[in-house]
């Protein structure tokens, strides 16, 4: 006769993969990881745009070349 094997997760959870306890909360940081990645990912692309823009087009949103430089050159994480 063999013995079960036991696992580290729980076989009747919905979720694939590994269950560390409250997988909810795990889910939901995971969630919240990736949301704010694809944020900082989105900033960063209108960050580049800004950059890109002439004087003149500047000048149509109402910012300095100084301004666009200065929201440009910040770090990915600074909002």
């Amino acid at each position: 006769m063999r013995a079960k094997q036991t696992t580290f997760y729980d076989e009747a959870a919905p979720m694939a993969g590994p269950s560390f306890g409250g997988g909810i909360r795990f889910r939901a940081l995971w969630r919240f990881a990736f949301d704010w990645i694809v944020g900082r990912m989105e900033l960063q692309r209108q960050r580049r745009t800004l950059a890109a823009l002439t004087s003149g087009e500047l000048e149509d949103i109402g910012l300095t070349p100084a301004q666009a430089r200065r929201e440009a050159s910040k770090p990915f994480w600074e909002t």
